[in-house]
């Protein structure tokens, strides 16, 4: 063998272990993060909403809702009205939907039952 492919097979060698070894530390840095099991798995995410949004979805879900519209509180709040329109999806935020969500200090509309109050919502049905 010559030194130049003496050499090759050398660089090639170390490099194989390096590559090993940064993949092993990759997966090693991977299975620390909390949440990397769970990429992808339903429910993923959820722990970062805000409660008062959390409680609305999973009140919609109970409802088996297709449709809510947002009072007018809960709409101005972007944090809230964002989150609860993309988290609801397939569940669509229609202006006349029967549901209403509205935070919990804003009054009953007349002619709408309360369903469900909650941490910082409420859910009615409304005509």
């Amino acid at each position: 063998m010559t030194r130049g492919r003496v050499f090759s097979a050398l660089i090639t060698m170390v490099l194989l272990a390096l590559l090993s070894r940064v993949r092993e530390t990759a997966q090693d840095l991977v299975s620390r993060v909390p949440y990397a099991p769970r990429v992808g798995a339903e429910g993923t995410g959820l722990e970062v909403l805000p409660p008062p949004v959390l409680e609305m979805i999973r009140s919609l879900q109970a409802q088996r809702a297709s449709e809510f519209q947002m009072s007018a509180a809960v709409a101005a709040n972007a944090l809230w009205s964002q989150r609860l329109i993309e988290v609801a999806f397939p569940i669509r935020c229609r202006p006349k939907a029967p549901l209403l969500i509205s935070a919990s200090a804003d009054e009953v509309p007349a002619g709408c039952v309360l369903l469900q109050a909650g941490d910082g919502m409420k859910l009615d049905r409304c005509p």
